[in-house]
């Protein structure tokens, strides 16, 4: 019979203190671990199946004991399976080490749910904190945010149901000519229990997560990463619209072109108005001009032209009839980009109401 079974040590009980449960992460590290504390060979994973993409691993511990897992990847189906082997170890010691019967209940129920599954939802739900604390953001921190409770909560089911945040970052990043993400990468631990960490950069944010993979560290740090520029509102306002599926446009006629001026004349929006007649500042410029053309459903560009010395050149253009194209230089992107905003917001506001901005 295994020592695993009994698990005694020479004082004739094994002892599960805190140091020795902090470390574990995985029912596969787990399992690892009861068995090099007692001495037993370690478990054997076989692959028995990995037709259309659905993986079955059997594991065997000794001659008596063995599961087989089933997933949609090798590792998640492998950690299933160690997990089912821990369950059984469970129910062998119930009634014969009910001290090891409880501390194994303990360490499968604090076990890490995130490493069965890489879906956002087990990332950001699976957890005792809030959305916010687990993707580590502070509101109070971003300098501009256009997001009420509703659109929050929006946000948070916009985040919980994105299938690539990678991919969404590399598409704001050719939306507004922005150098794609990077991504920093450290590990840490032993070989059966290491864990990954990644810090994810784009533009002025950054955000981090650890898991037990590189893949998924990556792609948890840039699901915080996304939460966090969608919530600042600096690349455009998040509205209902983006949480909802695109419309299948079937054998439509596009109507010509509205003169742009036309339209932002007789427009009873609040953005358009409020820069019709108020004195606005560079500073503003950028944030104004992308809630404005949400409003008036205007598309744009932000286009990096070249870089002088320690100056760099951007240009705003306006798609629309006449179309509308400004350009800026300063030291940074950030300033450079505001005071193109700022110019073709006065272009605007010059030509429709004759007032300078």
């Amino acid at each position: 019979m295994l020592r695993l079974f009994s698990m005694m040590t020479k004082e004739g009980e094994l002892s599960f203190n805190k140091t020795h449960t902090k470390t574990v992460g995985t029912p596969v590290s787990v399992l690892f671990e009861l068995c090099a504390k007692s001495y037993t060979a370690p478990p054997i994973y076989t692959l028995i199946n990995s037709d259309n993409q659905w993986f079955s691993i059997e594991c065997f511990l000794g001659e008596s004991i063995h599961a087989i897992g089933e997933a949609n990847n090798k590792k998640k189906a492998k950690h299933i399976a160690a997990l089912k082997v821990l369950k059984q170890l469970v129910k062998i010691n119930q009634g014969v080490n009910d001290s090891l019967a409880e501390k194994l209940n303990e360490i499968i129920t604090n076990l890490k749910k995130i490493d069965l599954d890489d879906e956002p939802r087990q990332l950001l739900e699976l957890t005792n904190s809030s959305l916010s604390n687990e993707c580590d953001i502070n509101l109070s921190d971003i300098q501009v945010s256009n997001l009420n409770k509703t659109n929050l909560d929006l946000l948070k089911n916009y985040i919980l149901n994105c299938k690539n945040p990678v991919g969404e970052l590399e598409t704001l990043s050719r939306k507004y000519k922005i150098n794609r993400p990077s991504f920093i990468f450290e590990n840490d631990g032993p070989a059966h229990d290491r864990e990954f960490f990644c810090e994810a950069s784009f533009d002025i944010y950054k955000d981090s997560a650890i898991s037990r993979s590189k893949r998924l560290a990556k792609k948890h740090a840039c699901y915080r990463l996304l939460f966090k520029i969608k919530a600042s509102g600096r690349y455009g306002a998040f509205t209902s619209e983006e949480n909802q599926p695109k419309k299948q446009i079937q054998n439509e006629t596009k109507s010509p072109k509205q003169n742009i001026m036309d339209q932002l004349k007789t427009s009873k929006n609040k953005t358009i108005n409020l820069i019709f007649t108020n004195n606005i500042e560079v500073k503003d410029s950028r944030f104004l001009l992308e809630q404005m053309c949400t409003e008036e459903k205007i598309s744009y560009n932000i286009l990096s032209i070249q870089k002088f010395q320690d100056m760099v050149i951007y240009a705003v253009e306006l798609l629309t009839e006449p179309r509308i194209f400004y350009g800026a230089f300063a030291k940074s992107s950030d300033v450079a980009i505001n005071r193109a905003a700022f110019f073709a917001l006065s272009h605007l506001k010059m030509i429709c109401t004759g007032k300078n901005i």
